[in-house]
């Protein structure tokens, strides 16, 4: 990341690149990392798309292969994949990590490996080099948004394919520790398999395995039990607190309208509503709250709303970091400009008359959204800035920023300003032009391959904040195009997230 100080903030350059692929390997002679052993599986996981992503992956040797022979329904029930090779060391389980992990968007990874360094199957044990491979893979995983757990390795005393192999069981002790060491380190959680499993003189205990080196079914459900719990704690909370659904205009009149007929509004699906004129704010509340919200205007061109992974799939991890979240389905503007951001000052009134109830802190109320949503949210802020409704900060996804013809969405700009509008009207609706030094901070997150909303929307108004003194923090991604939200396969859709939620409670 690139860190450029302004005169009154930071502004954050998160910049990602692709790696070269490996080719692909036809000759199993050759296939030394041994991609062949699980190329048709990632194949199909990835095809399937009944299912979502594998919430974890674990990677490692034959004892991981061994785990899912004797216990498949652990992985399937938990929808794990297991993706161990018998004899592997950690140079080959780095090799092979973006096939088996990577490419198959887990949203965890449990790395176990370095039993077959320690046995020398390849090469001389060497702890910091195997340490070294564990780190690295780490890193690949981290940088894609995949969460890290690492694992001890099992005891054993020795290895009946390596006689000759000295000292295992101390060897194993100082892997062990070192890994945990750096686990600690870095803020990874630890499995550690081996207090539950060590036998007489660091040997694995004869009632867990049958030849020394491998568990039985029984040492198996030990590990479950031991990582589970460790899993769990990682992952991202599906529970949520039940929303809370306000009508905005249930007891007033708006003063603008959008000249819908009553009825045209319509779910095509739990994620897209058009035609919007009954507009509500669905409210999720943190369980324990840190006092800010995130008001969330969804996308849709300004003709319907992407209201699930654009807004309400956002709830379980905003709330479990503190944060409420406040979902807006605002009224289409059918060609009324002020129509949209009426909803959004009703909103955070509302927000306001219910700080008490919901443990909100009416100075931390941002607003936040996501193409013609992040128009909204970035007019708001514009707009509202320095009034009693102001938000606190900015939160957008590859937003529509600009009305004029160059770079804007031209089917937002017609549905917002109407098919022919003045330049008066398309300057004021141009958010790079409108910046001033009381604009609140914002955090932007784009991709540079988006066709349908050009980058150069997130540019402009980045180079007006930063002329403006104020912090802003960009994120821009190789890859991804448009209107990825919320989306576990998008390739940076953990980093994305955790980079939000770090940002916003700084603010």
């Amino acid at each position: 990341m690139i860190k450029i100080k302004t005169g009154s903030g930071i502004f954050r350059l998160a910049l990602f690149f692709g790696s070269f692929g490996c080719s692909l390997i036809t000759s199993a002679a050759d296939d030394w990392a041994q991609f062949s052993r699980y190329q048709q599986d990632n194949v199909k996981v990835n095809q399937d798309t009944s299912k979502t992503c594998p919430k974890a992956v674990f990677i490692g040797n034959s004892i991981t292969e061994g785990w899912v022979n004797e216990d498949p329904d652990f992985f399937t029930d938990q929808n794990f994949l297991g993706r161990g090779i018998s004899g592997q060391t950690t140079y080959q389980m780095l090799v092979r990590f973006r096939d088996d992990v990577i490419n198959l968007h887990p949203e965890i990874v449990v790395i176990n490996g370095g039993t077959n360094d320690v046995a020398e199957n390849n090469h001389i044990f060497n702890p910091q080099r195997t340490l070294g491979n564990i780190k690295s893979m780490a890193e690949i995983a981290e940088a894609n948004g995949i969460k890290v757990i690492l694992s001890s390795i099992l005891p054993s005393k020795g290895f009946p394919w390596k006689d000759t192999v000295q000292n295992v069981a101390q060897k194993i002790i100082l892997l062990n520790e070192i890994t945990k060491e750096y686990a600690d380190s870095v803020g990874y959680d630890f499995i550690n398999y081996y207090p539950a499993l060590v036998g007489d003189n660091g040997s694995l205990s004869s009632e867990f395995t049958s030849d020394g080196v491998h568990p039985n079914l029984k040492g198996y459900k030990v590990m479950e039990s031991i990582a589970l719990p460790v899993i769990e704690k990682n992952m991202t909370k599906e529970e949520v607190n039940k929303p809370v659904v306000i009508k905005l205009w249930k007891d007033d009149q708006p003063r603008f309208r959008n000249n819908l007929p009553q009825g045209a509004e319509k779910e095509e699906n739990p994620d897209w509503i058009t035609q919007v004129t009954d507009p509500e704010l669905i409210v999720y509340p943190a369980e324990h709250p840190n006092g800010r919200v995130l008001v969330m205007c969804p996308g849709g061109g300004y003709y319907g709303l992407a209201i699930e992974h654009e807004g309400k799939a956002l709830a379980p991890v905003l709330n479990e970091n503190g944060i409420t979240l406040a979902v807006l389905k605002y009224r289409m503007p059918n060609g009324n400009h002020e129509v949209p951001l009426e909803d959004v000052e009703r909103s955070i009134d509302i927000l306001k008359l219910h700080a008490s109830e919901w443990g909100i802190d009416t100075k931390r109320i941002g607003i936040g959204g996501a193409s013609a949503g992040g128009h909204l949210a970035s007019t708001a802020a514009i707009k509202l800035s320095g009034k009693d409704n102001s938000p606190a900060f900015q939160m957008l996804l590859y937003p529509v920023i600009t009305m004029q013809q160059s770079y804007t969405h031209p089917g937002s700009r017609e549905l917002l300003l109407g098919p022919n509008p003045d330049d008066i009207l398309v300057n004021k609706y141009s958010g790079e032009l409108n910046v001033s030094t009381q604009t609140p901070p914002a955090f932007i997150a784009v991709s540079a391959d988006d066709e349908l909303v050009p980058v150069e929307n997130s540019l402009l108004y980045v180079d007006s904040l930063r002329k403006k003194g104020i912090p802003v923090s960009l994120h821009l991604y190789p890859t991804g195009g448009h209107g990825w939200g919320f989306d576990p396969t998008f390739p940076y859709n953990q980093t994305w997230v955790n980079e939000m939620i770090t940002w916003i409670n700084k603010q």
